[in-house]
């Protein structure tokens, strides 16, 4: 099974310097010669990267970025270079990358998701999720624990469709 490491973010890096937009379809059968035989190695398996990326993302409560077509997107850093990593799923599923020549917004560092460390986020919101659950466990002395589980999904709907719309 192939792993996502150092290795192959320098093919990444490498890659990126010649070739800064690709999507995943483009080193899936046949081949294009242009690409070469090594990028064809490492080039599908984008998907990896987003798929450890997005995990690492939720566990860390970061939101992914959205375009105009509710496709997820997020920006990783790499030594000192950007790469948007998402899905476009205006169609169908396709994982692309793209590096960016500048970025100043929030970003997710390699390193954090290669050594599993806890974002700074990650460890706020924990710890309002947590008073917010001891809230609620006060107030199930009180209220119907089935009138408390509506009212929470509700609120969590309500916020969903003023902050997302319809997505």
């Amino acid at each position: 099974m192939f792993n996502i490491n150092d290795d192959y973010m320098n093919w990444l890096e490498n890659f990126t310097n010649n070739v800064p937009v690709f999507i995943e379809e483009e080193f899936l059968d046949p081949i294009p010669l242009q690409i070469g035989e090594e990028n064809a190695k490492y080039g599908k398996y984008i998907h990896l990267l987003y798929d450890l990326v997005v995990e690492y993302a939720k566990k860390n409560y970061l939101n992914p970025n959205y375009d105009e077509n509710n496709s997820p997107s997020y920006v990783i850093r790499y030594n000192g270079n950007f790469y948007e990593i998402g899905e476009d799923l205006e169609w169908f599923r396709e994982v692309y990358c793209r590096r960016l020549a500048v970025y100043n917004d929030d970003f997710i560092d390699y390193l954090d998701i290669k050594n599993n460390t806890n974002s700074l986020k990650k460890d706020i919101i924990k710890k309002q999720l947590d008073s917010l659950a001891n809230i609620i466990w006060e107030y199930s002395n009180y209220i119907p624990f089935s009138t408390l589980s509506e009212r929470v999904e509700e609120t969590i709907q309500n916020i969903k469709v003023k902050k997302f719309g319809s997505r």
